[in-house]
């Protein structure tokens, strides 16, 4: 890697916007959330008008969402376990439960409905990712659910499956 400092980050998010990206796509970036947001408040001033997503595991704290909550214009979040244990066996995170739906909740709460342009893009909003797991079909459902009950309509939920059984 090649380190660089929040102006040249402002430039890169500019670059990219002038070579037709839709967003500037930050990915698991909240470990340099203060720099991040020096950066997108600079290239802001100099003509960044696409929105910016924070892509995130959803195991994020809520000072550093209050922290980005005037840059964000996209949550793309993951909710991989609602079960405490399986959270803890495979990420070593026994409270991520319950650090994901606080900050999914302080997400929908910042960005509102999710809303698009007229071409069908998403310009803010949430949107939630969940990857079911083999053998683990039940967690799933019960993510499926929480977020139904919860939100409604109020976010986007995408389900991936990455596990095909052979035969």
């Amino acid at each position: 890697g090649v380190e660089i400092g929040e102006q040249r980050l402002g430039e890169i998010f500019l670059n990219l916007q002038k070579k037709g990206a839709h967003n500037i796509n930050l990915v698991t970036g909240e470990h340099f959330a203060p720099h991040i947001k020096a950066a997108v408040i600079a290239a802001r001033k100099a003509g960044l008008n696409v929105p910016v997503i924070l892509n995130s595991s959803g195991y994020v704290s809520q000072e550093t969402l209050e922290l980005l909550k005037d840059i964000i214009d996209i949550y793309l979040v993951d909710f991989k376990y609602m079960d405490p244990d399986l959270a803890k066996n495979y990420s070593m995170a026994y409270d991520y439960p319950a650090v994901t739906k606080a900050a999914i909740s302080k997400m929908v709460a910042l960005t509102g409905e999710p809303r698009f342009d007229k071409n069908g893009i998403l310009k803010s909003g949430v949107l939630v990712r969940h990857l079911c797991l083999p053998s683990h079909t039940d967690d799933s459902k019960e993510i499926i659910r929480y977020i139904f009950e919860t939100y409604g309509r109020k976010l986007l939920l995408s389900i991936m499956s990455q596990y095909t059984p052979c035969g």
